[in-house]
């Protein structure tokens, strides 16, 4: 018996990872997940943590698409994950990416269709604002000669409002908006 020796250094499976990594614009956020190790036949599954609400959200199912993009909504404060899972069943999850939307400061315009009328004009008072639909609109006027406010026309879905000029002076005129959750800016 002649015996003789070989040395094989075995290596195991290197561990399941994933990386992931975000790419956002001023509407969507394009979420993108790389795996390795484990056993390949890699799927994916995106889902989101809003830290406002304190509420979990599946973005996308387990699937082989290791993309996902996300249309951005409501201000808040939100983690999205991506889970990978192997051939195996062996999962892990990715380090959080955070995606922050503030709330949009509310913008209201107020024009005249005038800047300097007669006594006994008319001056026609125009409301934009950048809140959408449902919003009402209360219209006042501020005299500086004599330091008084007048309500012209209380909460409307009117967004004019014609004024008629009693006398001469400068008058100051400004509009409150409401938006459809009562929100005044």
């Amino acid at each position: 018996v002649v015996r003789t020796s070989k040395t094989i250094t075995l290596t195991g499976q290197e561990p399941l990872t994933v990386e992931a990594s975000k790419n956002e614009t001023d509407k969507q956020v394009t979420f993108t997940a790389a795996a390795a190790g484990g056993s390949s036949d890699y799927t994916y599954k995106f889902i989101v943590y809003n830290k406002t609400t304190g509420t979990w959200g599946v973005v996308q199912n387990y699937s082989s698409k290791n993309t996902c993009t996300w249309t951005k909504g409501s201000a808040g404060d939100r983690y999205f994950y991506v889970d990978v899972k192997d051939a195996t069943g062996n999962v892990v999850r990715s380090e959080a990416l955070n995606v922050k939307i503030d709330a949009e400061t509310p913008k209201v315009t107020l024009t005249g269709s005038s800047t300097s009328i007669d006594a006994g004009a008319k001056l026609t008072l125009t409301a934009h604002t950048t809140l959408g639909s449902g919003c009402t609109y209360k219209f006042i006027i501020f005299n500086p000669a004599t330091n008084q406010w007048f309500k012209l026309q209380d909460f409307s879905s009117s967004n004019t409002f014609t004024w008629t000029a009693g006398s001469d002076g400068t008058r100051q005129f400004y509009v409150d908006v409401k938006d459809a959750d009562g929100n005044v800016t």
